[in-house]
């Protein structure tokens, strides 16, 4: 009645990352979904879960920049594909928490969620190669770099021991 265009937004966040069972989310009402880490199938399958209880606007507020400890580590596709499921949902923003700046190490992870933002019907590859190209000659090098530490450290040695590394915390 007083303010009919102000919007009230939360972080739907741990315990409380679940919609309510009882009672609809009202209009004028955003959510900031905290997406669960590597698993796109439940961050999109939460996404449907608040829209189906009534949510109409929800912005994405993951976690997943916790993982840039300054090394390479090869994440940045998996960055990419978990915004790519916010993207898909319909979000109408983002917010990322814990930028820390290594650009010398992960740069190019910082880059293409950065470009995903502006041109989100790209694709990784299309991305990817864009960053890569601002090396000029030694493009192909770098393009190599990167994917050795995507292929090596993050698909092989991270992603198969999630489960594991998050236990031992």
């Amino acid at each position: 009645k007083i303010g009919p265009k102000v919007k009230v937004g939360f972080y739907a966040y741990s315990a409380y990352r679940f919609p309510p069972r009882k009672v609809r989310v009202e209009p004028g009402i955003v959510i900031g979904l905290v997406p669960f880490m590597n698993s796109y199938q439940k961050t999109d399958a939460m996404y449907k879960e608040w829209r189906k209880w009534g949510a109409k606007e929800m912005f994405q507020r993951p976690n997943d920049l916790h993982v840039n400890t300054g090394l390479p580590m090869g994440f940045e596709e998996y960055l990419f594909k978990h915004f790519q499921v916010g993207f898909q949902n319909d979000i109408v923003g983002t917010d990322y928490d814990s930028l820390h700046g290594f650009w010398a190490a992960t740069g190019v992870a910082d880059y293409i969620l950065a470009r995903a933002h502006i041109y989100p019907s790209r694709t990784f590859e299309e991305h990817f190669n864009e960053y890569c190209s601002a090396y000029g000659a030694a493009a192909p090098e770098v393009k190599a770099y990167y994917t050795y530490w995507r292929r090596e450290m993050y698909g092989k040695r991270l992603l198969p021991n999630w489960k594991k590394i998050a236990e031992r915390g």
